[in-house]
């Protein structure tokens, strides 16, 4: 198989460059999947090394491939999540509880992205500056 036909589905021959690219893979460092493959290098040159491993078309394909997995298995996790509050609210809806199926339904808003907790301001905002003043109670 060529390096260009090479599409990362199957576990490189080279055990190091398969533990290099998991390691990428899970967002670990190029030097630090470097290192933990078993690789020896210290300093800039294992930073040089694992940049240029990381440039190998082979590994490339591979780590591509396997974050795509992750990518899949992401996407059924929510999914699956998803079902399972639709579930549990309609098992609340039978039982007649409001509570519950709004708790069901702002859950799965969240898990599928449609609530942010942050607010985003426009425009200006005026601080002000609140001391701590002490009242003597004698006065």
């Amino acid at each position: 198989m060529t390096a260009a036909a090479y599409d990362g589905s199957t576990p490189s021959r080279n055990a190091r460059h398969e533990l290099f690219a998991q390691g990428i893979a899970e967002g670990k460092t190029a030097t630090g999947a470097y290192t933990e493959a078993g690789y020896k290098a210290t300093g800039n040159s294992a930073e040089a090394v694992a940049s240029r491993l990381l440039r190998n078309v082979k590994v490339r394909g591979r780590v591509a491939f396997l974050q795509g997995e992750a990518a899949k298995n992401t996407i059924v996790t929510i999914d699956s999540t998803t079902r399972e509050l639709e579930e549990a609210r309609g098992m609340a809806k039978d039982k007649a509880d409001p509570n519950t199926m709004r708790s069901c339904s702002m859950d799965k808003a969240k898990v599928n992205g449609l609530l942010k907790d942050s607010v985003v301001h426009s425009g200006t905002v005026e601080i002000t500056r609140i001391e701590h003043v002490i009242i003597d109670p004698a006065d």
